[in-house]
């Protein structure tokens, strides 16, 4: 049996839409485990939350994950220590894979795949939100073999009190970034949009009417999450694929999403979603369904290859988002680096997540004091 000897945070500050928090989970066997607890909304919070959620795992065996969750007792839906425990249940499953002398995707159940496929979320790199700027981005992102371009264009769509309608409407100039990105991509590249739930109903439904033309791959959350009815009318009123979920937390949310018939494609997030297992769950709870599975993913590597695990594992698996252009160094935060060959992640046969963080990388972007910065609070 192995022992969790202790449980802590780490950070490396990225860029002014938010850093990136590690948790790590060492053992009195000498065995360490990663995982990531980003983009909660609040890094400090996540920070403080984790050595309270690890205070009765010190101990304990970490490949007894269910027994580890039973003991945190994470039945309070509060974002951020939902967020620090997926970290924490991440970070377990790379020990217990390990121990296991297994792949963390073997580990989850079978590996189907040795490679998974991304797509490039532009959004958190792009500075200069005209739409040459969103064009020139996507451009280079299909360069570089990635077969779907995400934009988020109707961040500056302020609710309640934006002009919704007509040639004022506030979501016009949004509409001209998509155009220009499909545009810039081609007919061989798809092109999907994230509406960072900025709309109403009826709203929604406009808007998607106006894209219609560019054969958009998703329609992603125009809708909170939490408006299931919502959701449900403007999967039946717009003729793209409505995409949602990405805030959800555990399997009964994702089942409830999925009897409401309010969704094409769920998108949980293996950072906030209750970490590996919750999020393979909810991949196959879609595919009985019939529902894709694209996992949210705007994430550090430490997520991105958790992720990449949970989606290798999975046979109806469709994509998985890649936050595309943020830091030149991100792949050398893990050792081995982060593997992406013309739009695939590849993932590790070695024992567990098979990365460690280089700890000359984390040494040189350090975050002293996460959650300092309102950036923490960027959308993805």
């Amino acid at each position: 049996m192995l022992t969790i000897r202790d449980i802590r945070t780490e950070g490396v500050r990225v860029n002014r839409r938010g850093d990136w928090i590690f948790v790590i989970l060492t053992t009195e066997e000498g065995l360490t485990g990663i995982g990531e607890a980003s983009h909660s909304g609040n890094d400090r919070m996540v920070c403080s939350v984790v050595p309270s959620l690890a205070e009765p795992l010190i101990g304990q065996d970490p490949t007894n994950i269910t027994w580890l969750r039973q003991q945190v007792g994470t039945t309070r839906k509060v974002r951020e220590i939902t967020t620090a425990w997926s970290a924490i249940e991440q970070a377990a499953q790379d020990v217990r894979a390990q121990a296991a002398g297994m792949s963390l995707a073997q580990s989850l159940g079978d590996k189907v795949s040795n490679q998974v496929r991304l797509y490039a979320n532009i959004n958190r790199h792009v500075v200069d939100r005209s739409p040459a700027s969103f064009a020139k981005a996507a451009a280079a992102a299909a360069a570089e073999g990635f077969w779907m371009i995400k934009l988020a264009p109707f961040d500056e769509v302020k609710p309640p009190n934006q002009r919704r309608s007509g040639d004022e409407g506030d979501w016009w100039p949004g509409v001209e970034r998509v155009r220009a990105v499909r545009e810039a991509v081609g007919p061989g590249v798809q092109v999907a949009v994230d509406c960072h739930s900025r709309f109403g109903l009826s709203e929604s439904l406009l808007v998607a009417a106006v894209l219609e033309d560019l054969k958009l791959y998703w329609f992603e959350e125009p809708l909170p999450v939490s408006n299931l009815k919502g959701l449900r009318e403007v999967r039946s009123g717009i003729r793209q694929r409505l995409a949602t979920g990405e805030s959800l937390f555990g399997t009964d949310a994702f089942h409830r999403l999925l009897e409401a018939g309010a969704a094409d494609i769920i998108m949980p997030d293996v950072k906030h979603a209750g970490g590996d297992r919750a999020t393979l769950l909810a991949g196959e709870l879609a595919a009985l369904h019939g529902v894709k599975f694209s996992p949210h993913n705007p994430s550090g590597p430490v997520a991105s290859m958790h992720s990449g695990h949970v989606c290798a594992a999975i046979e109806r698996f469709d994509m998985l988002e890649y936050a595309w252009g943020e830091v030149p160094w991100r792949a050398e935060l893990l050792d081995p680096p982060e593997q992406i060959e013309n739009g695939f992640l590849i993932v590790s046969d070695r024992p567990g997540l098979g990365h460690t963080l280089n700890t000359g990388t984390m040494r040189r972007y350090w975050l002293a004091e996460p959650g300092t910065r309102d950036s923490s609070k960027a959308e993805v």
